[in-house]
């Protein structure tokens, strides 16, 4: 017989073999033979390597041995045979992300509840959906009357029971799901609050499981426990984020600004704005002689600020009506600063979802955004696909999405209401800002981010 050469462990980086005689089993037996020693520190098979043509390592991801019965990598899976049969199944499997792997999609909050963030999950876990399994991991915060666990259109929502302290979801059962998943799972966290970066990156790095950070927004503080989210941030967020394998922003300046702030690696941050549905898409807006009918469509935040949009309402002069779409935290006190002002010509039309939302975009004559801070503001994208004028302030997210599209306005009550105006008194001016809103819409859509979005899976994934 003649005689083999001893595989010290993987293939890869392991000390010279030396000569040892010893039996090697026919091609296709599953007799798996005693090695002749511990697997080399590194290599991945539980029970190391079984004869000299063996290799597993950390760097080409799979075992080329003939019998390989238990390989983590691949997940215990057997595919013993031929080596031109077993090349093919890595070619196959090597590839196989692209249309079997499970993506979770991870969110403090999710629709019904309405918000900028939860829609794009929505629709990004839609769009995946379509060539992926799809699970989206969130809360039932904002979402008590809709089943816990739901399954349509591809994706699987699983939502579990939490309590909101400090605008924080706290939801432990969460943390035991994304343990139950497997370990090839793609991690994609969609966060701008704390609590949930922080529990996903722990579940990450006890696994060795690599995550996205999908960063919207940089909050500011607020409330009582404001203080503490300088620290937060300093301390816990920035671990997070240089601890995720992507990072991905909406904007150049939200680039620049996770780079500077949080010492983020550029190759690590990838640039991937929000996307539109077809359905919102409509034409150019015809001159109309009646009240203009203005609209705002988000969560009645303070972030949103639309106390500074109702003080601007009551410096206008001219006959306009404002529609109000949405729900929040805030909404009382809103109603109450209205009946204070004596509005009568504010309306509140609380949530609005699907064609629902749609139909508000199509019934109003422009859209005005009086944010203090945005990412990139979803409902903005909306508008322009449906072809509204745009009247928003100049602060970050606004001033790089609008900039040559909308007009912009210092964030106080006096601009505002000095931008409203004059689109109320110039019907030449409201037909440009719509021609500019339809054409800046044509380059956002919801096919070209999943696109975007399986190329950076593609490309930091494993």
């Amino acid at each position: 017989m003649e005689p083999q050469r001893e595989s010290t462990g993987c293939g890869y980086g392991s000390r010279p073999p030396t000569a040892v005689p010893r039996h090697r089993p026919p091609p296709h037996s599953h007799a798996a033979p005693t090695p002749s020693r511990r697997p080399w520190p590194g290599c991945r098979c539980k029970r190391g390597p079984w004869s000299s043509t063996s290799r597993c390592s950390a760097v080409t991801n799979h075992c080329t041995s003939a019998w390989e019965p238990t390989c983590r990598r691949r997940g215990g899976a057997r595919h013993d045979g031929p080596r031109d049969t077993r090349t093919a199944w890595w070619n196959s499997t090597r590839n196989r992300w692209s249309d079997m792997t499970r993506i979770l999609q991870i969110t403090p909050y999710y629709p019904p509840q309405l918000g900028g963030v939860e829609r794009v999950a929505e629709s990004l876990a839609a769009g995946l959906g379509r060539r992926h399994d799809v699970r989206v991991v969130t809360t039932t915060i904002g979402a008590r009357t809709v089943p816990r666990f739901l399954r349509t259109a591809g994706v699987t929502v699983r939502r579990h029971r939490a309590v909101e302290f400090a605008h924080t979801p706290l939801a432990p059962g969460l943390l035991v799901s994304l343990l139950r998943e497997p370990r090839t799972s793609i991690l994609h966290l969609h966060a701008a609050q704390a609590g949930l970066p922080e529990l996903v990156a722990l579940v990450a790095r006890a696994r060795r499981q690599p995550f996205v950070f999908h960063f919207h927004l940089d909050v500011d503080a607020s409330g009582r426990l404001g203080r503490l989210l300088p620290l937060y941030k300093r301390h816990a967020l920035g671990r997070v984020l240089r601890a995720a394998a992507a990072v991905i922003v909406l904007t150049e300046a939200q680039s620049s600004f996770v780079r500077d702030a949080y010492g983020v690696r550029a190759e690590r941050v990838f640039i991937v704005p929000n996307g539109v549905d077809r359905a919102y898409f409509m034409a150019a807006r015809e001159i109309t002689h009646r009240p203009l009918r203005l609209l705002f469509v988000g969560r009645l935040s303070v972030q949103k600020n639309i106390g500074r949009l109702l003080d601007a309402m009551s410096l206008v002069r001219q006959p306009v009506e404002l529609r109000i779409v949405g729900d929040g935290e805030q909404r009382e006190l809103l109603e109450a600063r209205v009946a204070r002002l004596g509005l009568t010509n504010v309306t509140f039309a609380g949530r609005r979802l699907g064609p629902d939302l749609v139909r508000s975009y199509a019934d109003v004559d422009m859209f005005v955004l009086p944010s203090d801070k945005e990412g990139m503001s979803l409902a903005a994208l909306e508008a322009m696909a449906a072809a509204l004028p745009i009247v928003a302030t100049a602060v970050p997210g606004n001033t790089e999405l609008l900039d040559g599209v909308g007009l912009l306005a210092d964030p106080d009550p006096v601009a505002l209401a000095a931008a409203i105006s004059a689109v109320a008194d110039d019907p030449a001016l409201r037909l440009r800002l719509s021609r500019q809103s339809a054409s800046a819409a044509t380059g956002y859509s919801w096919d070209a981010v999943v696109r975007r979005v399986e190329d950076i899976y593609a490309e930091v994934l494993p």
